[in-house]
């Protein structure tokens, strides 16, 4: 009986069933044949085996080791595992795999796979990061799979050699947070949107501006020193912040005339306004009549007890 041995090769979603067939011949010598078995060949037996049963050779022992085989060429490379879609689940799942390749081949500075490796690089959950050594950079690259990165993440037609060095390019931008992975700076805070939104910097100024403590420092220094003064206020172009140091002080020294109006009125109102002994009830108000210094008194050398 001639022993037969499968081999099983996971490619993306699909399984193939690799059969290999030997058939003796006078000298002793085997050749063996590589073929597919069809999918309904599978089939599953409710359990954790397999059962193969289109022909009758699967009921005979199949050889543990062979003498000698060959084996047409079968790759190397390591399985690739295609996403598979939840029915429960509405999301779409992204995967970092290449879309089929159309077209003709783009220059790689405008490329997709330049851009989908540096996309992938920046995104923290990218499985492109479990492909990269701990340690990498100029004369220690070889520990850097470039033909797998190749495999994943771009298209097979450019050659492997410009791959490898413009894959070193980007590596070496993102080791350092340089090029495309600089961070991006701060953007500076509008100066003044309403009177509820306003910047860091017109807040402190304004403060500083309103205490006349800090103003009489404030009133010794230039335009310069102000701006100097603090990180917050050199976020804005000098010439721009001089300006709000000129519009600050107006508005600051109209709040004070604004605020010393209302005490001036307040003042003149309590002056005017006659306080009656009488609460209105019958009885004397409580606060400032004599019995309420009394009873403070008792309470606090404790005779009322």
């Amino acid at each position: 009986m001639n022993p037969v041995d499968r081999f099983f090769l996971v490619r993306g979603s699909s399984l193939t069933v690799a059969t290999t067939t030997a058939s003796h011949s006078g000298g002793g010598s085997g050749s063996f044949r590589q073929g597919e078995t069809a999918w309904r060949s599978w089939r599953d037996v409710g359990d954790d085996s397999l059962s193969f049963s289109d022909s009758a050779s699967d009921d005979d022992c199949v050889q543990d080791s062979l003498d000698s085989f060959n084996l047409v060429s079968i790759d190397p490379s390591p399985p690739i595992i295609a996403p598979v879609s939840d029915a429960n689940n509405s999301e779409s799942v992204e995967t970092d795999l290449p879309t089929t390749i159309e077209g003709p081949l783009s220059p790689w500075r405008n490329s997709k796979s330049k851009e989908r490796i540096i996309k992938m690089l920046k995104s923290p959950t990218s499985d492109i990061h479990l492909h990269l050594p701990a340690t990498y950079g100029p004369n220690n690259w070889q520990d850097v799979n470039f033909g797998l990165l190749q495999r994943l993440y771009a298209d097979g037609r450019y050659t492997s050699g410009n791959f490898r060095e413009n894959v070193k390019r980007i590596l070496i931008h993102f080791r350092n947070s340089t090029g495309p992975f600089e961070p991006a700076e701060d953007a500076v805070e509008k100066w003044y949107t309403s009177p509820n939104n306003v910047s860091k910097a017109y807040a402190l100024l304004f403060a500083l501006m309103m205490k006349d403590e800090s103003m009489r420092s404030l009133n010794s220094m230039s335009d310069i020193e102000i701006w100097r003064s603090h990180d917050e206020f050199q976020k804005y172009e000098f010439d721009k912040f001089k300006v709000y140091i000129t519009n600050m002080k107006k508005l600051t020294r109209r709040r004070k005339e604004v605020i010393a109006e209302e005490q001036s009125a307040y003042d003149s109102d309590v002056r005017i306004v006659e306080l009656s002994e009488d609460s209105g009830r019958g009885y004397p108000k409580w606060n400032t009549h004599p019995a309420s210094d009394l009873l403070h008194e008792d309470e606090t050398s404790g005779r009322e007890e």
